[in-house]
């Protein structure tokens, strides 16, 4: 066991039963769902309460917060009137790991490197190959289609490893005008590469299918193949963030990351739905879209209207926490630390530190990084340890009870993969021993539109779920962005 937690069952004047958690010992990390230990006969009645809808409205029981028990006098010994505690228990959360399983659901792929969903209530789920196409994997049927969403292997550029297709967002209206997002890198000329990200269409009669040509929304020089970031999302703000790379070489040599009049090594956001505004400053060569107000350097003469935050290296996927909206970027090192930063619902113009500093080290002094900030986790890198390239996870939201509230992310190169939880401030990481024997080369998790986690493998051209060993049924996920 990681760690153990006591707590006391309280009588309330409303006749309510509360189960308030007080010390924790041990790891120290804050559970979702509580297992109730010692006491056989309580435990199996918790156990009932948490998996009936019925009595606990699909509510998963939470150890950071305080939730009535609904009159379940059976906990009661007598009914006081008043709050004082009536019982006292202990309960311990095994490593969360120990119950999870990878299952394979799909195979074939050509170089899978993003996975979504169009929270449309179709089922489907939309993987990306690297080489040009969206393939849809229906998880009502099983069954992965063999004709692609979308093909536009003709017009990217794909001559390097970290080019192609890379990133897909649906609109949060995709139910309504059909519009999703991808991000991709082009060849314009020799010696040339542009980002590019272009809205496309789900077909009106043919919903497996999207009409082609796209519009292209916004694009941008790069200045080498590497570094190109690529992920795509929606906030709850309804705009869209674009994760861009530093521009590529080494060492930030073309100084991008602090740039603010550049917008490589930034988190980008965009309004698709918007126009450019009257005496801005856009920096794309392409830009069809609008500037959200509260942008890091709005307006125009100060730096790219488009820059939310700064000082990325190339970030590697990126999300939103679907029940908090807090950022967590999965941002990739130089040759010594991995990182993953975060950023608080509403935050504008952080500054991650890139180049000044690779994680919390110093890396380059002759360069100044404002008021950096530093990132929530860091782990070392190098051929010592096989450890190369971070790839950003999700906070787990789905209905798995030993998940519940880790973030989850792993490791292209040793394919490991660690589950993560904060208390009092600090970050602890846990990891899923099992995965690495199982994955040849992690590109990506994604989420379905109940917020259940998937993992690409590049190489294997293969898509897994991770599944929990104990699922709670639960409501209230629809109202979820589990994108």
């Amino acid at each position: 066991l990681h760690r153990s937690y006591s707590g006391s069952l309280w009588s309330s004047a409303g006749g309510d039963y509360q189960l308030t958690p007080s010390a924790e010992e041990g790891y120290g990390l804050t559970p979702e769902t509580l297992v109730f230990g010692s006491t056989s006969g309580l435990r199996q009645d918790v156990k009932a309460w948490v998996n009936n809808p019925a009595s606990n409205h699909g509510w998963i029981l939470r150890g950071n917060e305080t939730l009535a028990f609904s009159a379940r006098r059976i906990f009661a010994r007598e009914s006081t009137g008043f709050d004082v505690p009536l019982l006292t228990v202990n309960y311990s959360i095994p490593n969360p790991s120990d119950s999870l399983e990878l299952t394979q659901i799909a195979t074939g792929l050509s170089n899978p490197v993003a996975i979504a969903n169009a929270n449309d209530g179709s089922g489907r789920l939309f993987i990306v190959e690297q080489t040009g196409s969206i393939r849809i994997f229906d998880t009502q049927s099983q069954t992965l289609l063999a004709t692609p969403y979308l093909d536009i292997s003709g017009i990217i550029d794909v001559s390097g490893p970290e080019q192609g297709l890379l990133g897909l967002a649906f609109h949060p209206d995709f139910v309504n005008n059909r519009q999703f997002y991808v991000y991709y890198i082009r060849d314009p000329g020799p010696g040339l590469d542009r980002s590019v990200v272009a809205m496309y269409q789900q077909h009106a009669v043919t919903p497996n299918v999207a009409v082609t040509p796209g519009t292209t929304v916004l694009e941008f020089e790069q200045d080498a193949a590497n570094h190109n970031g690529g992920d795509l999302h929606f906030g709850a703000d309804g705009y869209l963030y674009i994760a861009s790379g530093d521009g590529g070489g080494a060492n930030d040599i073309h100084n991008n990351a602090q740039n603010i009049n550049s917008l490589k090594g930034k988190m980008l956001r965009i309004d698709v739905d918007g126009s450019p505004p009257i005496g801005g400053e856009l920096c794309g060569i392409v830009k069809n879209y609008g500037i959200p107000a509260g942008n890091a350097f709005p307006g125009g003469g100060n730096g790219c209207d488009e820059v939310l935050h700064l000082g990325l290296r190339n970030p590697w996927k990126f999300s939103f926490d679907a029940l908090s909206e807090e950022m967590y970027i999965g941002d990739v090192g130089q040759g010594e630390w991995e990182e993953v930063d975060y950023a608080a619902p509403g935050a504008s113009g952080l500054n991650f530190g890139w180049p000044c500093r690779e994680g919390a080290h110093p890396f380059r002094n002759d360069v100044t990084c404002p008021n950096a900030v530093e990132p929530i986790i860091e782990y070392s890198s190098g051929p010592a340890t096989n450890e190369r390239s971070i790839t950003g996870g999700y906070v787990y939201r789905g209905a798995g009870t030993h998940l519940s509230g880790y973030y989850v992310y792993g490791d292209y190169w040793s394919d490991r993969i660690w589950l993560a939880r904060q208390v009092n401030g600090v970050w602890n990481s846990t990891e899923w021993v099992a995965a690495a024997g199982i994955l040849s080369s992690l590109t990506a998790f994604g989420q379905d539109q109940q917020c259940e986690l998937y993992v690409a493998d590049l190489d294997a051209g293969k898509v897994f779920r991770i599944d929990d060993d104990e699922m709670v049924q639960r409501s209230g996920f629809e109202a979820l962005r589990c994108q």
